[in-house]
């Protein structure tokens, strides 16, 4: 086991809401797997060096602020039990040299650090419901590797 090269920093949440989704049937029993939960999100990278954050000169790591939200879609063809809308937002610092790849770092610092927020996002939205009467809500594993930052760096 050896250090990650994409270091979280710092994370925050910028927006929590959980509520009970009135069109969602009343029954206690729901299964994501019966259909599609279609996920809506935003997501939105910035890079900055470490130095314009007042790090040392001799720190050559780059870093990068993103945003990632995720919330729950009336439009959905399976209606969760709850509407839900999270937004959380994290500093990472990547060690480039330590890459065995020849891939883009920027693309790279979008797919792992959008990664990271989405378990995050995960586990606050179980940890939530969990205390609710419907009972906890798992949200689905998702993949982030084809995200590119110069399509989230646009927003």
């Amino acid at each position: 086991m050896k250090l990650s090269p994409v270091q979280l920093i710092e994370s925050h949440p910028m927006k929590i809401s959980v509520e009970y989704n009135p069109k969602s049937p009343h029954e206690d029993d729901f299964d994501l797997a019966d259909g599609d939960i279609n996920l809506e999100h935003i997501a939105h990278v910035d890079r900055f060096t470490r130095q314009e954050i007042g790090a040392a000169d001799d720190d050559d790591r780059v870093s990068y602020f993103l945003m990632l939200g995720v919330r729950s879609s009336d439009d959905a063809e399976i209606q969760l039990p709850y509407s839900f809308e999270v937004v959380i937002t994290g500093v990472f610092a990547i060690s480039p040299w330590k890459f065995d790849t020849k891939a883009n770092i920027d693309d790279l610092a979008a797919q792992y650090g959008f990664s990271m927020l989405y378990g995050q996002i995960r586990e606050t939205v179980t940890s939530l419901t969990s205390r609710m009467r419907r009972g906890a809500l798992v949200l689905p594993t998702m993949s982030f590797m084809d995200a590119k930052y110069d399509e989230c760096s646009r927003v």
